[in-house]
């Protein structure tokens, strides 16, 4: 997907997508038959490809899903409502009303930070990143407060009172059993970026794998593991 097929299915093929969202056959041979009789090849592809996502994004998402878009990637990245709203809650706690939601992917923790009553800065370097995470906020009733296209520490100007950063995460392999090998030179921004991020805002969250060692960032702070009845999720 890119920005104008965003464009496409958030603007004229928005029908379309909504009523194969909610409607479309089970046999997989009969929905590209009659999407692509609809649509052509590469827009049938792109319907089919968004409604197998919102199906999946229901587990994490719920109903809000069905309105939202995704890439795959960004889904699997994006923080699910019950974590991303106790991170929101504690952030609110401090008394604060905007936040800067860096690396907003998707936008699943803006949406937990927009329903607490935060003001949203989305910022992130990917200009589809940013763009998905507006629509799915405008689709659950929000607008950011700014959006910035950045490759972060760099944060120009921007004003806010809190952050939360999501890191890009990139393996460097991994172990027999599968598991991602920790190693936080895959980190972007790198320790060193997340470090000048923490030291320009009153305060904030930075989300890590579950497997980062305790103490690497060297920053001050609480260090707690977040997880979902029997499942942890990060950290």
């Amino acid at each position: 997907m890119d920005i104008s097929d965003l464009d496409w299915l958030s603007g004229e093929g928005a029908p379309v997508l909504e009523r194969w969202t909610l409607d479309a056959p089970e046999d997989p041979l009969e929905a590209v038959t009659l999407l692509r009789r609809e649509l052509g090849r590469e827009r049938a592809a792109l319907v089919l490809e968004q409604v197998g996502l919102r199906r999946r994004a229901v587990r994490k998402f719920g109903r809000d899903a069905l309105g939202m878009l995704f890439t795959k990637k960004l889904l699997e990245q994006a923080s699910g409502p019950e974590v991303a709203d106790f991170k929101a809650r504690r952030l609110a706690a401090l008394g604060t009303r905007s936040v800067a939601d860096l690396c907003c992917g998707a936008g699943g923790d803006a949406l937990a930070l927009a329903r607490t009553g935060f003001l949203v800065h989305l910022v992130d370097r990917d200009p589809l990143a940013l763009a998905l995470s507006a629509h799915n906020l405008g689709k659950s009733g929000f607008r950011e407060a700014s959006r910035t296209e950045t490759t972060l520490p760099d944060l120009g100007d921007l004003v806010a009172d809190v952050f939360h950063l999501d890191p890009d995460r990139r393996a460097k392999g991994s172990s027999e059993d599968g598991e991602e090998r920790w190693d936080n030179r895959g980190l972007s921004p790198d320790p060193d970026g997340i470090r000048q991020i923490t030291a320009r805002f009153r305060g904030g969250a930075v989300k890590l794998p579950t497997g980062a060692p305790a103490g690497f960032l060297d920053i001050e702070g609480e260090l707690q593991f977040l997880g979902v009845a029997d499942e942890l999720r990060e950290q």
